[in-house]
């Protein structure tokens, strides 16, 4: 195997595989008020749970402390005979 010596070569940018996946929740898109739901659960703690962990990985690589925050809640919708699971973003 033959190796070359070469002088100044630039180092390339490192780039990330992790980043080129398309996000599963609309958390960047939010704006103050804005919400999404996720109707007709069955298990809504379980669901709630899943979300709430989502929320706080994306808030961990977005900025930490200075990321959107968002609230989850549960509930039933007028009419509805499903629970809903619901996350706005707050400020």
């Amino acid at each position: 195997m033959a190796f070359e010596i070469v002088k100044s070569l630039a180092i390339p940018a490192m780039t990330r595989s992790a980043g080129t996946r398309e996000a599963k929740y609309p958390c960047a898109d939010m704006e103050v008020d804005d919400a999404f739901v996720e109707a007709n659960v069955v298990q809504g703690d379980k669901v709630a749970s899943r979300l709430q962990a989502a929320i706080t990985a994306w808030r961990k690589r977005n900025g930490g402390k200075d990321a959107p925050k968002f609230s989850v809640r549960r509930f039933t919708p007028e009419g509805a005979e499903a629970e809903s699971v619901g996350v706005w973003r707050v400020a």
